[in-house]
């Protein structure tokens, strides 16, 4: 029942099943004797985005009854199931801990997006009120009303995604329709960390 097994496909050979049928076997193997750590490897690999779906709800669903470690190159996968991430590179370990935690480590800058109607040396003085350091990187326009969408980045690594918007709306001169803190994507934090550590490796040979 946990793994969805229980219907017409119960008595059906494993090997006559779909793949995402047969990864909801292999799982349901690896679980029945209740083990107190499962390791899966790829479980997501070739599968349809349903079946892709079904298997990470799965995952989560065995949250405080075993600990998962899930090994896969498909990081947005990684960020949706995992609480704590570990980045090997050759062999090596370079990174662990939350993704937020890894973020704010080897990416450091918070970018927001804005949309908002008014003059951009406003919008500008608004926002650094609150993060002094805010810079415009990329605007574009969303529509034929005049609003713009803004990209603001801080090396300031702190959240004022909310403070930022009460700003925005306390500005007469301007008037907002979304504020949006983007997150970093994993990839990027993957990239930075084995950059990191292979400069570290080069700086070790040239010793």
């Amino acid at each position: 029942e946990l793994c969805d097994l229980s219907r017409k496909n119960r008595r059906k050979l494993i090997g006559t099943l779909s793949k995402g049928f047969r990864q909801r076997v292999g799982i349901a193997d690896a679980i029945l004797s209740k083990p107190e750590v499962t390791i899966m490897d790829e479980p997501t690999i070739g599968l349809d985005p349903h079946q892709v779906l079904l298997i990470r709800e799965l995952i989560q669903s065995l949250r405080g009854t075993t600990t998962v470690i899930l090994s896969s190159h498909i990081l947005s996968e990684v960020e949706k199931s995992c609480d704590k991430v570990i980045i090997i590179n050759q062999g090596l370990l370079v990174a662990s801990g939350t993704p937020d935690a890894l973020r704010q480590e080897f990416t450091g800058a918070r970018t927001y997006r804005v949309e908002v109607l008014g003059d951009v040396k406003v919008l500008l003085q608004a926002v650094r009120q609150v993060q002094g350091d805010l810079q415009i990187h990329r605007q574009q326009s969303v529509g034929s009303d005049g609003f713009v969408q803004y990209e603001l980045t801080s090396k300031d690594g702190s959240n004022r995604a909310e403070e930022l918007m009460r700003q925005l709306a306390a500005t007469p001169e301007l008037r907002v329709r979304g504020l949006q803190l983007v997150e970093a994507r994993l990839e990027d934090v993957f990239l930075a960390a084995t950059r990191r550590s292979w400069e570290v490796e080069m700086s070790k040979g040239n010793q």
